[in-house]
């Protein structure tokens, strides 16, 4: 004879205490590999349905630009960069010693870029132990012959794995630190900007080279920076070595020459001519005022 459940005094969910989540976090390799870059070298545009980490390997300070996503990332050292899926890039050595491109290729159930707000690809901070951790399995691997390879990609798979997790983990934890606090971040970085113009007035600064020296993209800097202080880098960093400029000239201590080389002028003229521009009078008038 058969009995129904319910004759049999079976109660259901509304008396259990259930704790239950459906885990995907998961990894897949896809790819690893490594090619030389030697000087002048230009790669093929191109891109992946998947996920991948590039290291960058540079043994000397020369410019290497990565072109991805509609950013010109540069670097002068060595660089970790996190790209995006279905996203072209471009690799380009302009420097003159050869460079060695590491990859990792890899596919996530867990969706990071919905939690990646902010623009992509991501430059990663070399001085974080997540990014130590893949960058010196990178190298290891790159030192092993082809047979050699597939053997530790054998032993290694999972140490993989968890790196490539730590890395987001990384990346996603300083997006929602950016997130949380994005005022007082963004004020922060423009004091740092300005900080390192007044440090380098004597040279032209880029958007570029600030980005790099921050760890952020160029675009957010510059649109940051504007937001914050209503001018833009370049307007900036211009403003202030006409102000350099003027306290120099002031205070009498050197030669109109000498002052346009202490803001950043190789040209006298065109020193004068910016200087006019801002202040609606030569140098040379204000040294004779000074004088009178």
């Amino acid at each position: 004879m058969d009995m129904a459940l319910s004759d049999i005094g079976v109660k259901y969910e509304d008396e259990e205490k259930r704790w239950q989540i459906e885990l995907a976090d998961t990894v897949r390799l896809e790819l690893l590999g490594t090619v030389l870059c030697r000087s002048g070298w230009i790669g093929l545009s191109h891109s992946h349905s998947f996920w991948e980490l590039v290291y960058i390997k540079k043994e000397c300070s020369d410019p290497y630009e990565m072109l991805c996503g509609g950013q010109h990332l540069t670097c002068e050292q060595s660089a970790l960069f996190l790209i995006p899926p279905d996203t072209p890039h471009i690799f380009r050595n302009y420097g003159r010693k050869t460079a060695e491109n590491m990859y990792i290729g890899f596919s996530c159930q867990f969706q990071p870029e919905k939690k990646l707000s902010g623009e992509m690809p991501v430059m990663v901070r070399l001085d974080n132990p997540y990014a130590v951790s893949i960058v010196t399995m990178l190298n290891e691997i790159s030192e092993l012959s082809k047979d050699e390879i597939l053997a530790a990609l054998d032993k290694k798979r999972i140490d993989f794995i968890r790196a490539v997790i730590s890395v987001f983990r990384l990346v996603l934890d300083e997006a929602d630190q950016y997130e949380n606090s994005n005022s007082a971040r963004a004020i922060l970085l423009c004091n740092k900007v300005k900080e390192y113009i007044m440090q380098n007035l004597d040279r032209h600064i880029s958007v570029d080279e600030l980005a790099r020296q921050f760890y952020i993209s160029a675009n957010y800097l510059g649109q940051t920076f504007r937001q914050n202080t209503g001018m833009t880098v370049k307007t900036y960093h211009n403003r202030m070595r006409m102000e350099s400029a003027l306290r120099l000239i002031s205070e009498d201590e050197y030669s109109i020459s000498r002052v346009a080389e202490l803001v950043g002028f190789d040209d006298i003229a065109y020193f004068s001519k910016k200087f006019k521009e801002f202040y609606g009078v030569a140098p040379s008038q204000i040294v004779n005022r000074e004088s009178v």
